[in-house]
This record gives C-alpha cells, structure tokens and sequence, in this order.
C-alpha cells in the first residue's frame, strides 16, 4: 500500500530543500523523524510534518501499521517566484526573486 502526502508553495528554495531529502530515502519513517529532529535545517522541520501527516494518513484512512512505514521517495519541485524589488542607486530597482517549492512524501507499507 502506497501512501502520499504533499505540501505546497512552502516559503524556502527546492535547492535548499533537496539538501534533505537523499538522507530519506530507503528510510523507516520513525527512524527518518529521530534524524530530521537533529538536522539543523529548517527545511527537516517541514520533512517532519510531512511524514507524520502520511502516517496519520496510513493509520486512519487505509488502517496500516506505523511501524511498518518507508520512505519510497521524497521529491522536491520548484514552486511559484514571488517577484519583488530592491531600490538601488540613481533610481533604478533590482529584482528579488522569492522562490518556493512543493513537497511530497511517498510512503510505502
């Protein structure tokens, strides 16, 4: 049984996110939790919330032991750019591009 769970349009880079997840992958999902609570990125804390999510997922809508749970694969996409400007000298602006990315979590168990 194959369960998912995604997470949109989160407010840090796919570059910084992709950091995470090679260490995921193959994983038990209570073992990769213990491991992102003592990875000091930001982007562990959304990892977790998003295994514990497919493992309530698991556990109440197909009845799936928790234990049992792998991480099959964790992808990570760009999300949309918030475009905003940054004044500069002699009047003129920069661009800043603010980009997001798009979470999802494949468990399998």
């Amino acid at each position: 049984m194959i369960v998912t769970s995604e997470l949109s349009n989160i407010r840090i880079t796919a570059r910084k996110m992709r950091l995470i997840s090679p260490l995921l992958k193959n994983m038990r999902a209570d073992e990769a939790l213990v491991k992102l609570r003592f990875t000091p990125k930001d982007a562990a804390k959304v990892f977790a919330q998003v295994i514990r999510t497919a493992q309530a997922d698991a556990r109440h809508n197909f009845k799936l032991d928790t234990d049992k749970l792998m991480i099959k694969e964790a992808l990570v996409s760009d999300g949309p750019m918030l475009k905003r400007f940054r004044p500069r000298s002699r009047g003129m602006a920069h661009p800043i591009l603010k980009r997001t990315s798009h979470l999802k979590v494949v468990l399998e168990g």
